[in-house]
C-alpha cells in the first residue's frame, strides 16, 4: 500500500514537473520575446549632461526583423510614444537578407526623432545564415539612408545640437574586431574636450588585443600581386606602418603567422627626413611592385635597415615557417609559412606558435617606415599576410605599440564618453544560478548586458528586441534604453 502511495505522488510530481515545462516553453517562445520593456538607464556624464539633461536619448539593438508581427508593431508603438530626441540603433536590422523589406516597413512607421536616427550596421545585416555574405547589403544600405538614417561606416560625424553651436561627436564602427590602429584613425581629429558617443554593434571593442603592424600583399579590391612585391601596410588597415624605439641598439623584430602560404625574402626598415617622404614612399606602386627597393626609395631616404630572411639564424624560426630555397628571389634563400601546417588567425596571438624572429641595429626616437618583400602561394589573396610586432617599438607620444608578447594601449578610448552596444542579446536566455547561456557567437568579455566601465571610458549593452538561433527568450526581455545623464557629483 505504501508503495502504491508513492508511485501515485511520483506520477503527480512528474505530471507537475512536465506542465512547468510545458509551461516555462510556452513562456519562453511565445511571451517573453514580445515582452519589450523600457529601460530607464541613469549615467553620470558631465559632458552629456550639458547636452543631453533636456532631451530624451534612446538605443535600441538587434532587431532581426522577420516580418512585421506583433513584436514590431509593439516597438513601433512604444517608440512613438517615447518620442526620443535622438535614437541610435547598434545594428542587426536583419537576421536574412531576403526580409530586408519588412525591416525597412518597420522603420517607416517610426516617427524621425528631432536629431535623428544614428546606425551601424551588424554582422547579420552582412552576412546570412549560412555565414555567406548578404549581397543585397550595400542596396540595403542605401534603403536605410534613402530613409533619412544616418548609418556610420568606421567614421564619425559632428552633429550640431543648437544655434550656439553646441555639439556631439557620433562615431560608427563595424567589425568584431577593432584595432587600436583603426580607433586611433577614425578618432584622430576629434578634440580631446569634445563629447563623443562610439556606436559599435560588437561590445568587444573594449577587449583587451595583442597590437600588430598588419602587412598584406594584397592590394584593392581583393587584387593579388603577382609573384613578388613590396608591402609596407594592409589595404583594410589603418596602419602608418611607421615604428620607432626608445633607445638606440639592439632591438627584435617578430612576424608571426597571418595566412599560411606566405614567402618572405626580405624586410626593410627605412628612416626618412620627414613625415611626407613615409606618405609619399607609401603610395608609389612603382615601389611596391620594384624588385629593387634600394634604387626606388634609397634617394630619399636617411637610413635603410635590411633583413634578409636567409641571414635568420634556424633557432629563431618556429612552428610552421621553414626556411627554403627559391630560385625566384634575389637572395636564394626565404623563409616560408609552409601552407596547411599553420592556421589563418584573425587575431595576432599573445604567444603565438606559428611565427620567426630577427635581431637588428636601429637608433631610437627616429620615425622608420616598415617595408616587407613576400610572395603568395599561387599568388593567392589568401596566401598573403603577416602580423608584425617588436620588442619595444612606441609611438610619437611614447606610447607601446607593435610590442611582442604585451596587449595594446587603447589611450584614445579616453576620448569617448560612451559606448554603445548588442549583439549579445543580453544572454538571450538566462538560467538561475547558471547564468547567460551564450547563446549568441562572437562574443568575448566578460560583460553580456547592462552598464560598466572599462579602459577610461563607459559602455552599455542593449538586450536587443529579436533573437537570434533560437526564436525564444527566457529572463533577459527585450529592452528599449533611454538614457539619463547625470552631472557627475550627483553619482557616489
Amino acid at each position: 500500500m505504501t508503495i502504491k502511495k508513492i508511485k501515485i505522488k511520483s506520477s503527480i510530481v512528474l505530471y507537475a514537473l512536465g506542465i512547468i515545462a510545458v509551461l516555462l516553453i510556452i513562456y519562453s517562445f511565445l511571451i517573453e520575446p514580445n515582452l519589450i520593456s523600457t529601460n530607464i538607464v541613469p549615467i553620470a556624464d558631465e559632458d552629456l549632461f550639458s547636452l543631453f539633461h533636456d532631451k530624451k536619448v534612446v538605443q535600441i539593438s538587434d532587431l532581426h526583423i522577420t516580418s512585421v508581427g506583433h513584436r514590431e508593431k509593439k516597438l513601433i508603438k512604444m517608440l512613438n510614444r517615447i518620442n526620443p530626441d535622438i535614437l541610435f540603433i547598434t545594428g542587426d536590422f536583419l537576421t536574412n537578407g531576403r526580409d530586408e523589406r519588412f525591416c525597412i516597413e518597420v522603420l517607416k512607421q517610426i516617427n524621425k526623432p528631432a536629431y535623428g536616427i544614428w546606425a551601424i550596421l551588424g554582422n547579420s545585416d552582412r552576412f546570412m545564415r549560412d555565414g555567406s555574405p548578404f549581397e543585397g547589403a550595400n542596396r540595403f544600405v542605401g534603403k536605410l539612408k534613402n530613409l533619412g538614417i544616418r548609418l556610420l561606416e568606421d567614421e564619425s560625424e559632428r552633429l550640431i545640437l543648437n544655434e550656439s553651436g553646441d555639439h556631439l561627436f557620433i562615431v560608427g564602427v563595424e567589425g568584431f574586431y577593432l584595432k587600436r590602429s583603426k580607433l586611433d584613425w577614425i578618432l584622430r581629429d576629434i578634440p580631446d574636450d569634445s563629447a563623443v558617443i562610439l556606436l559599435s554593434h560588437y561590445p568587444n571593442v573594449l577587449e583587451k588585443q595583442t597590437d600588430v603592424l598588419t602587412i598584406n600583399l594584397g592590394e584593392e579590391e581583393y587584387k593579388g600581386v603577382s609573384g613578388w612585391g613590396w608591402q609596407d601596410n594592409a589595404f583594410f588597415e589603418y596602419d602608418t606602418g611607421i615604428v620607432r624605439f626608445e633607445k638606440d641598439g639592439y632591438h627584435k623584430l617578430r612576424v608571426q603567422s597571418r595566412e599560411d602560404g606566405v614567402n618572405i625574402e626580405q624586410i626593410c626598415l627605412i628612416a626618412f627626413a620627414d613625415e611626407e617622404s613615409h606618405t609619399n614612399a607609401s603610395s608609389q606602386n612603382s615601389v611596391k611592385n620594384s624588385e629593387d627597393m634600394y634604387t626606388s626609395i634609397n634617394p630619399n631616404a636617411n637610413e635603410m635597415i635590411i633583413i634578409k630572411a636567409g641571414d635568420i639564424p634556424d633557432s629563431h624560426i618556429f612552428g610552421s615557417w621553414k626556411k627554403v630555397q627559391d630560385p625566384s628571389s634575389r637572395f636564394d634563400l626565404v623563409i616560408k609559412d609552409i601552407p596547411g601546417l599553420g592556421a589563418k588567425n584573425e587575431k595576432p596571438l599573445l604567444e603565438p606558435e606559428d611565427y620567426f624572429e630577427a635581431d637588428f641595429y636601429a637608433k631610437g626616437n627616429v620615425d622608420y617606415h616598415v617595408w616587407v618583400r613576400m610572395k603568395a602561394e599561387n599568388d593567392s589573396p589568401s596566401n598573403d599576410s603577416i602580423y608584425v610586432q617588436f620588442n619595444d617599438s612606441i609611438n610619437k607620444k611614447g606610447e607601446p605599440v607593435y610590442r611582442i608578447g604585451e596587449f595594446g594601449v587603447h589611450s584614445e578610448l579616453e576620448k569617448i564618453d560612451l559606448i554603445l552596444a548588442g549583439h549579445t542579446h543580453g544572454g538571450q536566455i538566462r538560467l538561475p544560478i547558471i547564468g547567460a547561456l551564450d547563446v549568441v557567437p562572437n562574443h568575448t568579455i566578460p560583460h553580456d548586458r547592462g552598464f560598466f566601465e572599462s579602459q577610461g571610458t563607459k559602455i552599455y549593452i542593449n538586450r536587443g528586441i529579436g533573437t537570434a538561433l533560437l526564436p525564444m527568450r527566457f529572463r533577459c526581455s527585450p529592452e528599449i534604453t533611454i538614457f539619463q545623464f547625470l552631472k557627475a557629483e550627483k553619482v557616489s
